[in-house]
């Protein structure tokens, strides 16, 4: 196992907020760094050499984002302090970030790109809210849905954004309160944005409960949480790419949902001496990882059998 020593990141107080692969090339990886606050960039790494290759200026990086499928464009969606609550399209091509894109009601703290579509992203802040983005467009009409767990029969519009199942225009009925903004996650911040296999379904973690939306109607179709024991535990996920399973942690818990169920159908205790604070997957080998706050990192086959 290789290790980037902290002089390579920058300054001593240098720290990394993000991470990716970039897309299709697994040869290189992106992370974002910050050195103080509302400073830092994003830096673009040679993954055999751990050599950084390049370094774009952008503030700090609360979230980063690539697209998966795309033949378009190199955009890399990030949420940074000095944007506010806007989210900015770095383009890797021109070393600068080209457009942003205003609606966030709060700070970014999560991003994800459609599986399916290469200008739909998804974006979490940290008051609660999610929202779906058409990276073509700028400014406030780049926000074509924002979702609210409170209504189950919601009103907009999410325009003629191309899906993977067809750019057909659909909308459904709204009840306007002005005084409330919409939120998808009421109990705090919205930590991690997941698609499901397919880009139908999006998956959006929160401190203490996970939801399911489907991106075609705009509505929630499922609400799941932990056993009552690990209801003030931070909640972190990763989904299987070949099935629909997601693999959600909690404390030193590991559980595995089927996609819209409430409960999991597996759970497993105390995998970690410490709190788990990351799990990832692997979209190659379907394996899944997960790292605590001691600096543990275990590997598992995609039925949680530890490795």
């Amino acid at each position: 196992m290789s290790q980037i020593h902290q002089k390579h990141l920058g300054p001593r107080t240098s720290i990394v907020l993000d991470a990716l692969w970039y897309p299709g090339d697994s040869a290189l990886f992106l992370l974002g760094v910050s050195s103080r606050p509302r400073e830092g960039e994003v830096q673009i790494w040679d993954t055999d050499r751990l050599q950084c290759e390049s370094r774009i200026t952008t503030g700090e990086v609360s979230a980063m984002s690539m697209s998966m499928c795309s033949n378009r464009h190199e955009l890399v969606a990030i949420g940074s302090a000095v944007f506010g609550n806007s989210i900015g399209l770095l383009d890797l091509n021109a070393g600068v970030v080209t457009q942003k894109m205003e609606g966030q009601n709060g700070r970014v703290s999560s991003l994800a790109f459609s599986p399916e579509d290469e200008h739909l992203l998804a974006a979490g802040g940290d008051d609660g809210s999610v929202q779906l983005w058409d990276v073509r467009k700028a400014g406030r009409a780049a926000c074509v849905h924002t979702f609210d767990s409170s209504k189950r029969e919601d009103t907009a519009v999410i325009g003629d954004v191309v899906t993977g199942y067809g750019s057909k225009r659909r909308s459904w009925k709204r009840k306007r309160n002005p005084q409330r903004q919409p939120s998808a996650h009421g109990d705090g911040a919205v930590s991690k944005l997941l698609f499901a296999p397919g880009g139908r379904y999006l998956l959006s973690v929160g401190v203490h409960a996970m939801y399911t939306w489907d991106i075609l109607s705009g509505l929630c179709v499922s609400y799941s949480t932990f056993p009552a024991k690990n209801r003030h535990s931070a909640l972190n996920a990763a989904v299987s790419l070949d099935q629909d399973l997601i693999y959600v942690s909690a404390g030193l818990d590991v559980g595995i949902f089927e996609l819209f169920e409430s409960l999991p159908t597996r759970y497993f205790e105390r995998q970690h001496f410490a709190s788990i604070a990351l799990l990832e997957s692997n979209p190659i080998t379907e394996e899944i990882y997960s790292a605590d706050s001691e600096g543990e990192i275990i590997g598992w086959t995609s039925d949680l059998e530890g490795r």
